[in-house]
């Protein structure tokens, strides 16, 4: 009888201290708090690029449609332009991102590339 009661006792606290643990709040890793105040402080940076690279887009465009003739023409050269100029600025930072977050993602994708290329031209 007393083992019994031993054994509900026992069943009865290892479901209360599961209840507890799955209660408490995850624990997290402490941050590194100031390299994170300066990724915070890039990634606004890199917003406010953004937004201004936009308007400048927007502004063109704006110009763009309400040109007629050779304007138009032009215009549009200036669009593309600056297209061009932000897939190109853009690009750049991916690649300086690549390259500080270590070349080892960068080095298996320069791998693959040659050996799926050299893959599609071989001949059976």
């Amino acid at each position: 009888m007393k083992a019994g009661a031993f054994g509900t006792a026992l069943v009865a606290l290892f479901i209360s201290t599961q209840t507890l643990v799955a209660q408490q709040p995850p624990r997290h890793a402490p941050r590194d708090t100031a390299r994170h105040a300066m990724m915070m402080q890039a990634m606004q940076q890199r917003m406010r690029v953004m937004d201004s690279m936009n308007a400048r887009l927007d502004t063109l465009l704006l110009q763009m449609n309400s040109a007629t003739g050779n304007a138009k023409v032009t215009a549009m050269a200036q669009v593309i332009n600056e297209l061009v100029t932000q897939r190109r600025t853009m690009q750049a930072h991916m690649h300086q991102m690549m390259q500080s977050h270590g070349t080892m993602g960068g080095r298996m994708m320069m791998k693959t590339a040659p050996d799926s290329a050299r893959a599609r031209t071989r001949k059976p």
